[in-house]
């Protein structure tokens, strides 16, 4: 049986978490009286009736009868399993987890987070490998030449790690299964083509790490840069993962969250170049799509903290198209665009 987090150790998170602090880091709360009150993150109102209780520790929406502990809270807004969740909130406490063989974590969840964990440790390290092709190699020389005369500085570039995938498709294989990876677990990475396991599913290819909100790296994205264009797509990206779904996440979001409470804004990019041209200028409240048109799932990230929307999609039909259906779906969900 998989081992397990021990009781007293969620009792200890549970107790060292502040509950108003962190459900206010997802959405603006208001005292009255004993209790904190806000609009609900997880249905649509103009009213408050979304409420958190410092002395019962739990929060309750009386519009949706959402409720629960600061864990469920957690799972709800951060997508994570109920381990997951004890972890994420275990490193904001500095409590150090204790964990026993048997049951309180059901063996499915724990063995589901151990493998996110492990997909995310992949991707942070193979992040961290291109980029350092793009920077220190000569095989990457092109590359970085291509994005500083795009004007991205070398802050700029460390800050969101880009980096460089090797020409070779067979090299990153080899390199990982020498770091004693299986083959199962490289086969279900999505880093490698689903017909021709050896094959890198990235080649030659600026390549922009894609990070959850916690900052962690949980998928990719590629931009062409030489060859036949006409044979190859402009961008590649990962599909959804076990550690990682598109719909759902917004490029730069863990970069520009402080940013958008602040402001009380965001501004929807096109792209990944658009996005960081933003950061650099210091709008660090912007973010994008991820090769996907935008969705409610994205707009609810951002609800909690925003008065307004700004919309910042290319001029060209699609451009268009896109930026119409953004305004709806902001529009549904009460938002100023």
């Amino acid at each position: 049986m998989a081992s397990s987090i021990t009781q007293e150790s969620i009792d200890e998170v549970s107790q060292k978490t502040d509950i108003v602090r962190v459900i206010g880091e997802y959405v603006p709360l208001t005292q009255r009286g004993n209790d904190w009150w806000g609009c609900c993150p997880f249905h649509h109102e103009k009213t408050a009736s979304f409420s958190v209780s410092v002395e019962k520790r739990f929060y309750y929406c009386f519009g949706c009868h959402a409720g629960g502990t600061v864990f469920n809270f957690i799972m709800e807004m951060e997508k994570l399993s109920f381990p997951e969740s004890v972890e994420f909130l275990a490193k904001r406490a500095g409590v150090q987890l204790r964990y026993s063989d048997g049951g309180y974590v059901p063996e499915k969840d724990d063995q589901g987070a151990k493998l996110k964990a492990e997909y995310k440790d992949l991707y942070g390290r193979v992040a961290t490998m291109f980029h350092y092709m793009l920077t220190e190699t000569e095989a990457g020389r092109f590359a970085l030449d291509y994005i500083t005369k795009r004007g991205i500085s070398t802050e700029t570039l460390e800050k969101f790690k880009l980096g460089y995938s090797p020409a070779d498709r067979t090299w990153l294989r080899g390199f990982l299964e020498k770091k004693n990876y299986s083959a199962e677990f490289l086969d279900n990475s999505g880093l490698f083509s689903r017909k021709y396991p050896a094959t890198a599913f990235f080649s030659d290819r600026l390549m922009f790490p894609i990070f959850d909100r916690k900052g962690d790296v949980v998928a990719m994205g590629g931009r062409f840069l030489r060859g036949n264009a006409d044979k190859s797509p402009k961008y590649l990206n990962s599909g959804d993962l076990i550690q990682y779904k598109k719909g759902s996440t917004l490029y730069a979001f863990n970069f520009a969250k402080q940013a958008i409470r602040e402001q009380k804004k965001v501004i929807f990019c096109e792209g990944y170049m658009d996005c960081i041209a933003y950061h650099q200028c210091g709008i660090c409240y912007a973010v994008a799509p991820l090769g996907t048109a935008l969705t409610d799932e994205q707009i609810r990230l951002v609800k909690p903290f925003v008065d307004t929307v700004l919309l910042s999609f290319d001029s060209d039909g699609a451009g268009q198209t896109a930026t119409k259906r953004a305004i709806l779906l902001c529009r549904r969900q009460d938002i100023t665009v």
